[in-house]
């Protein structure tokens, strides 16, 4: 008899045990869902601002050869002024500002003014952009994959920056 209820509140133990191993991954579950949903949406809303950054750009850029070919031809037909620009947008961790410095009409170098909120690990690796964007001498260039927002954040900054510096 005494091993009978002994046996029998183990396997109620063991069930309820069961139960709560049960519910807890079905709340991470749901809690994971739910994280790539928000980093879904957030993703979509850094790529509609890059995009609406750079149709911007390349409006200013249009009307800057329109009305002033003379001093463009002078710049080697670069859009942008001289000097040093900064720009912000939404990263990974928060805002990121960085700034452009344009010499005799390209862009020389890009580096980060401001970064608080952004993750060491995805920023090293998100940083990758900024030779690229050197090299292309445009901000239109591929995201690094692992860092997508923080990368994204990068190029927003530079176009909104860039956006500064059209003649």
């Amino acid at each position: 008899m005494k091993n009978k209820c002994f046996l029998l509140r183990l396997i109620n133990l063991l069930l309820i045990i069961a139960l709560i191993a049960v519910y807890q991954n079905i709340t991470l579950d749901h809690a994971r869902a739910e994280e790539i949903a928000r980093l879904k949406y957030e993703k979509e809303l850094a790529e509609a601002e890059a995009a609406a950054a750079k149709a911007e750009l390349a409006a200013a850029a249009a009307d800057s050869q329109d009305t002033g070919a003379e001093s463009s031809a002078a710049a080697g037909d670069s859009p942008f002024k001289d000097g040093t620009y900064s720009g912000s947008a939404e990263g990974y961790g928060g805002q990121i500002e960085m700034k452009v410095v344009i010499r005799s009409g390209r862009i020389t170098s890009i580096g980060k003014v401001s970064a608080p909120g952004e993750d060491a690990a995805y920023w090293d690796m998100a940083q990758a952009v900024i030779p690229a964007i050197i090299d292309a001498q445009d901000p239109n260039v591929d995201t690094v994959s692992g860092a997508t927002f923080s990368s994204t954040g990068i190029k927003n900054a530079v176009i909104k920056a860039l956006q500064k510096a059209v003649r």
